[in-house]
């Protein structure tokens, strides 16, 4: 998945602001559930937001 500027800025943002946030299980869940709904849906075509959710769970496993 070849991503454009805008992806790439999506994604650092929506990382960051989720990693900050207080309800940062919450935001994480929420964003599980969006994804695997939308492989689902999608016949697993790739969204940025499948990217977020692996980089935020890259970090949860290296960083606790």
């Amino acid at each position: 998945m070849a991503l454009s500027k805008k992806d790439k800025d999506y994604i650092v943002n929506k990382v960051v602001e989720i990693l900050k946030s207080e309800d940062k299980e919450k935001l994480v869940d929420a964003l599980r559930q969006e994804v695997f709904s939308r492989k689902k849906k999608q016949n697993n075509k790739e969204h940025p937001d499948d990217v977020v959710y692996a980089v935020i769970q890259a970090i949860e496993e290296l960083y606790g």
